[in-house]
């Protein structure tokens, strides 16, 4: 039998390949049972609303006139249990900026205050009357302003509402429309003249939709208004609006003391002018200012919330002097650390 010496002594060969091969086995096992393998699939957190992460603008397969606007209105969701930190980045034929194309960002938020306020009077019981105005932009391209007054009303009590509107924040009223519920009045569409300083009634425009109701609870009524978007200039326009709600009072709550009770909003004394018979509501200046949409210019980062969809406006204008030809437009959703 062969021998090998290490350090002085004689070891038979057969047992220094035997450890050789035993520590080659150990090593081999120890390797397999360190490494843990797994294949992920990864996507991305905030997407278009179809899940893409990419939009190219088709216009309809319009062709296109310089000078032309489109609106395409988007949502994009965040599909992670934490917050996201996104910005839009768009390319024009492959291209960072073409002149003469310009895409802006809209981000539609809702609208909502809550003006909680003491007893209008002695026939109101409670004391914490709540008026709340909410503004919503719908996926119909139209807006629905909406009023609900919560209290402890007389179970004879109604409530009417109006809105008035200044489309071109010029200081002026415009229209506005009065909304009744059954047996007190009839639903008003008005126009301010400003030369004679009065409201002259006309048709309801057939694209508005004005509605009254009652819930099951007493005491909580609502009127709303619906209108297109267009009618308030558009989107990124902006525009003012004033709302009022009205508490009818008859000889049944308040022998001494039956009519209407006026409360307006925003909630200042001098917010429909001076008044003679009726409230002429000619000055806008102290009504409410609204953008149609908040800009998020494009590569600016901004958070959406863990599960949360944001609606958007993406509007891409065409300047009168863009030279004629073929334009691809593409929005992307880029994650940003």
């Amino acid at each position: 039998m062969r021998k090998m010496k290490i350090f002085g002594r004689e070891i038979p060969a057969v047992l220094i390949g035997a450890l050789l091969v035993g520590g080659l086995v150990s090593a081999g096992l120890l390797e397999y049972y360190a490494i843990i393998r797994g294949t992920a699939t990864v996507q991305q957190a905030v997407v278009f609303s179809d899940k893409t992460t990419s939009k190219t603008y088709s216009f309809d397969g319009d062709t296109i006139t310089a000078g032309d606007t489109y609106v395409d209105l988007v949502g994009i969701k965040n599909r992670a249990s934490v917050p996201a930190t996104v910005k839009f980045v768009d390319r024009v034929n492959g291209v960072d900026e073409v002149e003469g194309i310009t895409t802006t960002y809209l981000k539609l938020s809702s609208y909502e205050e809550t003006v909680i306020e003491e007893p209008l009077s002695n026939f109101q019981r409670d004391e914490n009357y709540e008026l709340k105005v909410i503004v919503t932009y719908n996926p119909d391209r139209t807006v629905t302003f909406r009023m609900e007054s919560r209290g402890n009303l007389e179970e004879d009590q109604r409530t009417s509402g109006a809105f008035t509107f200044d489309i071109n924040s010029d200081g002026i009223a415009d229209f506005q429309v009065e909304i009744f519920p059954e047996g007190l009045g009839e639903t008003q569409y008005k126009e301010y003249d400003t030369d004679s300083k009065t409201w002259v009634q006309k048709d309801m425009p057939a694209d508005f939709d004005a509605t009254y109701g009652t819930t099951e609870e007493h005491g909580y009524e609502w009127c709303q208004l619906t209108i297109p978007v267009s009618v308030l200039g558009g989107y990124g326009s902006e525009y003012k609006f004033g709302a009022q709600i009205n508490i009818h009072v008859n000889e049944l709550v308040n022998p001494e003391n039956t009519g209407w009770i006026y409360q307006t909003f925003p909630d200042v004394d001098d917010l429909w002018g001076a008044s003679d018979e009726t409230y002429p509501w000619g000055s806008s200046t102290n009504y409410h200012s609204v953008t149609v949409g908040v800009e998020i210019p494009e590569d600016t980062p901004f958070q959406i919330g863990a599960g949360e969809t944001l609606d958007f406006a993406i509007v891409n204008k065409f300047n009168i002097a863009l030279e004629p030809g073929t334009y691809t437009i593409t929005t992307q959703i880029v994650p940003v650390e």
